[in-house]
């Protein structure tokens, strides 16, 4: 038995897990991110695992990267995605001092927080606003923030003015990261949202994306040396996505040159947030050592527009469509 069993929630199997991935000690663990831990631990099993073990993996990385961690939240279950996502007002339940003895998290209480006996609200105005509209948060709320935001009357205008800031940047944050290997089925979604729509046509059945000619794009999707993907993340959520492979697909030039795909959900979209993807996907295949990287768009597609100035040239084109390559 190593010192990896004196963290909390790791038993054998995480242990012999952890030592197979090269990590020895407790110091070994310290920097690395509880999504990485995961990601490695389904690449070493060869599936993906249930999602208790990512929750085990922010346990392990709140103890060993804490200088004097609370055995109270050490509990893997604490560290579930409704503790850990921004809750409806962008607060953190798992970064609060009253969780989790005084709160047991927003979600789980149904917005009936410990404050509202200095309001005499019956529930938070902020989860019952979200509860309402059936959103998970205020994120792309364009009142936010709203009145609904209430001040917390046992701290200071200071202290409630710098947690506002706060809870607003997780809710109107953009991460550009990489996809992880238990997200790949969010490529459906995005196949089906990059199907470009002229105003006023119907949008096509779901299935269409299992033509083989659209299959092509998302099939086993990570089981390639070359399929790369970089995804958009607000508030928890993956909002956009763009990504490459190897395929001969609508976009082809040649055999050694990927082709792109990219999508974002339609509240998502004229935010930028497209750009930032393309950026950084170019960025990552020019580090990889790709020469240029191709797609195809259809001609009345506005994003048409968007890879030009990102530096595409079209290298031949069909009646509908642009084929378009960068040179990285």
């Amino acid at each position: 038995m190593t010192e990896l069993r004196k963290i909390p929630n790791v038993g054998k199997r995480t242990e012999q897990d952890l030592i197979a991935m090269g990590y020895t000690t407790i110091a070994s663990l310290r920097g690395k991110w509880a999504e990485d831990l995961y990601a490695e631990e389904c690449r070493l099993r060869g599936c993906v695992l249930d999602r208790c073990q990512l929750y085990l993996y922010r346990a392990v990385e709140y103890f060993v990267n804490t200088e004097n961690p609370d055995p109270a939240r050490c509990k893997w279950w604490l560290w579930k995605d409704e503790f850990t996502e921004p809750s409806p007002c962008g607060a953190v339940c798992a970064e609060c001092g009253n969780f989790p003895t005084v709160c047991g998290g927003c979600r789980k209480i149904r917005g009936k927080v410990f404050w509202l006996q200095f309001t005499g609200n019956k529930s938070c105005p902020v989860y019952q606003c979200c509860r309402e509209k059936k959103k998970r948060n205020c994120g792309g709320c364009p009142e936010l923030p709203c009145a609904r935001f209430m001040k917390d009357p046992t701290i200071s205008d200071e202290e409630n003015e710098v947690h506002l800031q706060k809870m607003l940047e997780r809710l109107e944050k953009i991460t550009i990261r990489p996809l992880r290997l238990y997200e790949t089925h969010l490529l459906r979604d995005f196949l089906y949202e990059a199907i470009y729509l002229p105003d006023g046509t119907p949008p096509p059945p779901r299935s269409v994306i299992d033509l083989p000619e659209l299959q092509v794009y998302i099939q086993d999707f990570g089981n390639r040396l070359d399929d790369h993907c970089l995804v958009a993340e607000n508030s928890g959520k993956v909002v956009g996505a763009v990504w490459v492979r190897q395929m001969k697909d609508y976009g082809h030039v040649d055999d050694h040159t990927p082709s792109l795909a990219i999508s974002l959900y339609p509240s998502f979209r004229g935010k930028g947030i497209g750009t930032l993807l393309m950026r950084e996907m170019i960025d990552l295949l020019h580090t990889k050592g790709y020469k240029q990287v191709s797609l195809s768009v259809q001609k009345a597609n506005p994003a048409a527009h968007l890879y030009r100035r990102l530096g595409f040239e079209t290298v031949r084109e069909t009646e509908e469509e642009y084929i378009m390559k960068c040179n990285l």
